[in-house]
């Protein structure tokens, strides 16, 4: 500038000269101020240096940080990293720049603000916080599963800090999804209800149910230890959840803001707690019962009352438990028609069908085909008995009409163990409040409600999180649709059952491992473990050179270990009749069919007593008939299933069981025969002998079955295959 003014010129030059100052002086501040921070974290722990183990690193975070040296501008490299302060999984690395030896303070993670002061917090400690509460571990599992891919761990401390932090994040996303969902159910239940009798409102419905944390049979510490959701009855969602609380106080807002009452309809609750929640909103709450614990409770009085009515199977209580439910579904919301079927159930099973509906089909010569031998009931107790239980579901009949079950509330304790596992105790931990809201946040709004937390809280959603979340949604919306098929849920049930019956074969072949007092018990020491019995393969005789016997035997009870009372054999040779010594007890049913009973060592019949063997003398006396018949082919009614297992049984106890089986090549059942050949109702050898022979006998009598068996054979047409 030559024609610029001398003093112009001077000023402007003093001008420059004090902002060229002014910028070197705030750089060297800048500069002090680095400088301490990188005192600061230089000191770090020597026992595990940056090289060692791996990292957590946002790659876009790390690759910004190192494009330049803060001072001098030139990039920097992570090689010369000298030193590494870690908090949690996030670390400040202290990188050297190669040009100016300047000290960056480089970061692994973002940091996000937590409180009014203080330095900021790693965003991938928190987010570890809202993933070990999602997924229902904790701080030691975490370490666990890092430490062994070589990550260095993070504190329980650290956790403890960040869970605080995102407890009222994910407590108001619990609440918003809560209130969400009753608004949602208002409008359900608004849309349903015809327009003429919208001025009277139906009320609102629940579904209740507790999940314990720890078992206590007092209710004074119900609020610390369990919860309670309450579930809508129109959606697969959650009211509200606060230890059995936090509805009440959804409910009560929510008629606050629409000046309103609300009419609440529960399931299954204490009285304590169904008086509190009455007085908490204010009116009148109706209480519906839950289909599946009513079922339950009359089980249970079914199976008490098995223990003293003979022949009250468990195939007989399952066929009530199914009248129950049909009664039950073909009558929802009509008090007064499911009441009267109820009542009329009873009398149908003992052929009183005055009372029945249009579902009953009974005739006069009506065959049951659930009952015992497709006859009705009798006896007056055991009509007395089961009216009793019948009429109190009768009289709760009101309740039971709306078919209600709590089954999806129950199904939630499935997801609540996995954010709180009853194997730890989080009931007296804050922590606790966290994993229920996290459980009720997941129930309404999916596995999607992450995000929401983690905006809540001020940290990124992250593009990886909701596509997991996504992922998790549709796998679990394509496995609900997959087990709501007819045939899954059949494969299911056989599945289940094929399942038990297996079990319970192994537990009767392997005997008692375990029950009550078994250590008090004189068990005599085995010397080698016995092998396992198979059922055997049945070999079919075409052609037999020898002697055919009829057999029968009349037994103490009809368990497979029972002892023999009397044995009855003949053949066109001659004939063999014996009673024996009872060993065991003779079961009143027993003593009423074959009116055999027993007085010490005496055996009666009808009363009078009889001549019988000791059972060892008994059993080589009949060897010794057989070995004249020598090779033998026993025959008897119902032989495979009863006669034949009783009978090897009871001689494998005593030394002349080889003999008997070098005389007896095999068994022959003539039930299948009969079945292939007649077509009856009734194949026992009563029925037969009075549809072959015409008349009665007086059966379970060994010898007069014997000789029964032998007409009826040589009546029929299976005749032939017997040389009797």
């Amino acid at each position: 500038m030559p024609f610029e003014k001398k003093e112009k010129r001077k000023r402007r030059n003093n001008v420059s000269k004090s902002m060229i100052q002014y910028h070197v002086d705030r750089k060297n501040v800048r500069i002090e101020k680095e400088v301490e921070k990188c005192e600061l974290f230089l000191s770090t722990s020597p026992d595990i240096s940056w090289q060692d183990g791996r990292r957590i690193v946002e790659l876009n975070l790390l690759a910004n940080s190192l494009r330049s040296c803060k001072m001098c501008f030139i990039p920097l490299q992570l090689h010369n990293t000298e030193s590494e302060k870690r908090q949690g999984l996030g670390s400040y690395l202290s990188v050297r720049c190669a040009e100016c030896n300047f000290i960056n303070i480089i970061q692994t993670n973002k940091t996000h603000a937590n409180g009014s002061r203080g330095p900021g917090v790693f965003d991938i400690n928190t987010k570890t916080a809202i993933g070990l509460t999602d997924s229902g571990l904790g701080a030691r599992q975490f370490n666990k599963l890092v430490t062994t891919m070589g990550i260095p761990g993070i504190t329980a401390k650290t956790i403890k800090r960040r869970e605080r932090e995102i407890k009222i994040p994910i407590y108001n996303v619990a609440k918003d999804s809560c209130l969400r969902v009753i608004e949602e159910e208002i409008e359900c239940m608004s849309k349903s209800i015809p327009q003429e009798e919208a001025a009277t409102p139906e009320g609102l419905k629940a579904k209740y149910d507790m999940c314990w944390q720890k078992e206590d049979p007092g209710d004074h510490i119900i609020v610390r230890q369990g919860l309670a959701p309450f579930w809508a009855n129109t959606q697969a969602k959650l009211w509200g959840l606060k230890f059995a609380a936090l509805f009440v106080e959804y409910v009560t807002l929510h008629q606050r803001q629409e000046r309103n009452q609300t009419r609440m309809i529960v399931h299954t609750m204490t009285h304590l707690r169904f008086q509190k929640v009455k007085q908490a909103l204010g009116h009148d709450v109706d209480k519906w019962s839950d289909i599946n614990h009513s079922t339950k409770s009359v089980s249970n009085a079914l199976y008490t009352l098995q223990k003293k009515a003979q022949g009250f199977s468990k195939d007989l209580i399952g066929y009530f438990k199914r009248c129950l439910s049909y009664a039950v579904n073909q009558n929802k919301n009509e008090t007064e028609h499911l009441r009267q079927n109820i009542l009329a159930i009873v009398p149908h099973f003992f052929g009183i069908h005055k009372n029945c509906g249009s579902w009953c089909r009974a005739s006069e010569n009506h065959k049951y085909k659930s009952l015992p031998n497709g006859k009705c009931l009798s006896g007056d107790d055991l009509y007395k008995d089961l009216c009793i239980i019948f009429k109190t579901m009768a009289n709760n009949a009101h309740k039971l009409a709306p078919c209600s079950s709590t089954k999806e509330v129950e199904s939630l304790h499935n997801i609540y163990g996995s954010k709180a596992p009853k194997r730890i105790c989080y009931s007296s931990s804050e922590a606790l409040c966290i994993r229920t809201s996290a459980f009720v946040s997941q129930k309404n709004l999916g596995y999607t409600y992450i995000s929401e937390v983690n905006t809540k809280a001020g940290l990124s959603p992250n593009k990886v999180t909701v596509k997991h979340a996504r992922e998790l949604q549709t796998e679990r919306n394509r496995q609900l649709a997959y087990s709501g098929k007819p045939d899954v849920k059949r494969r299911k049930i056989d599945h289940t059952l094929n399942k038990t019956v297996k079990q319970a074969t192994l537990e009767k072949k392997e005997g008692d491992t375990y029950k009550t007092d078994i250590c008090l018990q004189n068990i005599s020491e085995c010397m080698e473990i016995p092998y396992i019995k198979y059922k055997p393969e049945l070999d079919k005789i075409e052609f037999f050179e020898g002697t055919v016997v009829v057999f029968d035997l009349e037994t103490s009870s009809l368990n497979d270990d029972c002892c023999i009372l009397q044995i009855a054999v003949k053949s066109t040779k001659s004939n063999f009749n014996t009673y024996v010594q009872p060993t065991k007890p003779i079961s009143a049913a027993t003593t009423a069919v074959t009116g055999l009973s027993s007085g010490g060592s005496i055996l009666y019949y009808n009363g009078n007593p009889v001549s019988a063997s000791i059972p060892e003398a008994a059993f080589q006396s009949f060897v010794l008939w057989l070995d004249t018949q020598s090779p033998v082919l026993l025959v008897a009614h119902n032989c495979k299933t009863f006669d034949a297992k009783r009978l090897i049984f009871n001689f494998s106890q005593y030394s002349c069981f080889k003999a008997f089986q070098e005389c007896v090549i095999g068994f022959s059942d003539t039930l299948p025969l009969f079945k292939n050949i007649y077509s009856l109702d009734s194949y026992t050898q009563e029925s037969l002998h009075k549809h072959l022979l015409e008349n009665d006998y007086i059966a379970h009598n060994a010898i007069n079955d014997v000789l029964s068996l032998e007409s009826i054979i040589n009546k029929s047409e299976v005749g032939g295959y017997f040389n009797l």
